[in-house]
């Protein structure tokens, strides 16, 4: 019985494991990526708010190269959260990031900045959201 039991966990944690490797290995590092769609994040928006179902189409589990103004940086255990500017008081675009990949970069983010951000868009929800996100450029706005 408790072989049969420790057979069966063993399984379940081979199978997990299995899971997350084959999820991970999807989504590469945005930066590294030459496969992207470049967009701003004032059109994505206008993209998924125009038609939603023709944008998720085209965007979602895609890598994306959005740039746009930071509006607000959250920190939620071990992540940052950025929203970029939408010109669009209903939502925007919101970029989750792992604090340990971009604790360099994000430090110097002071509103109002023009930052280019990579990573994979989940759809859209009331905000566009992304995941998996790196930043890639940031430029003082003067």
């Amino acid at each position: 019985m408790k072989k049969t039991l420790i057979a069966f966990v063993l399984l379940v944690i081979v199978g997990v494991s299995a899971y997350y490797y084959s999820e991970a290995s999807k989504h590469p590092d945005p930066l590294k990526s030459d496969d992207y769609i470049a967009v701003s994040s004032v059109q994505l928006y206008a993209d998924f708010e125009k038609d939603e179902v023709a944008a998720t189409k085209k965007y979602a589990d895609k890598t994306l190269k959005v740039d746009g103004i930071v509006t607000k940086i959250e920190l939620n255990e071990e992540r940052y959260t950025l929203y970029l500017n939408t010109n669009n008081e209903m939502g925007n675009v919101i970029c989750e990031m792992n604090v340990s990949e971009n604790e360099k970069l994000l430090p110097i983010i002071s509103q109002p900045k023009q930052i280019e951000i990579y990573g994979t868009c989940n759809g859209f929800l009331m905000d566009v959201q992304m995941n998996k996100c790196k930043v890639g450029k940031i430029i003082d706005i003067k």
